[in-house]
């Protein structure tokens, strides 16, 4: 696999390996922390999602047709660090999610968003596929872009072949 920038890559500190993403966004942090916290915006590039904004706070995900997943806040700290988890239903894949987003202003108009993928199993390529997917809709609606309403596409597929290989390393 050839190394891009924006790519995930799987890193192990201790003995928990997590998906690590880091992506620079040329907006506020502000507007970031929106994106990846308002339900309607949310919706847009990932799930529609309620969170109760404290730790210990509840989030709704909706999940479309597999339902809604209710799990729990883990870190709140507006508008710098995001953590929460939630049971997966089991038609598509079930477990416990984990995931970790943390927010850096670089200056008063870009941000830098490390996403972290933590369980499960943070080496599968069809997480990496999906999150730098995700990501990459996150990118456009943060642009103005209008993210389809579809559940893969073609890029998602590239990205599949892409990270096919081992993540480790």
């Amino acid at each position: 696999m050839t190394s891009d920038p924006s790519d995930g890559v799987v890193l192990t500190e201790g003995d928990e390996p997590r998906l690590r993403f880091e992506r620079h966004y040329p907006f506020p942090i502000a507007d970031v922390w929106d994106a990846i916290t308002d339900r309607d915006r949310l919706g847009r590039w990932l799930f529609p999602t309620t969170f109760e904004p404290r730790v210990g706070g509840s989030v709704e995900i909706d999940m479309g047709e597999y339902g809604t997943a209710h799990g729990q806040v883990l870190a709140w700290s507006e508008p710098r660090e995001l953590e929460y988890a939630w049971p997966q239903p089991a038609e598509i894949g079930g477990g416990t999610w984990h995931i970790r987003l943390l927010l850096t202003a670089d200056g008063d108009d870009r941000t830098t968003l490390v996403f972290e993928h933590l369980l499960p199993e943070p080496g599968r390529p069809e997480f990496a596929a999906g999150w730098h997917w995700y990501l990459d809709r996150l990118a456009l609606l943060l642009d103005g872009g209008h993210p389809a309403a579809v559940e893969t596409d073609e890029d998602f597929d590239r990205l599949l072949a892409h990270y096919g290989g081992s993540l480790d390393g």
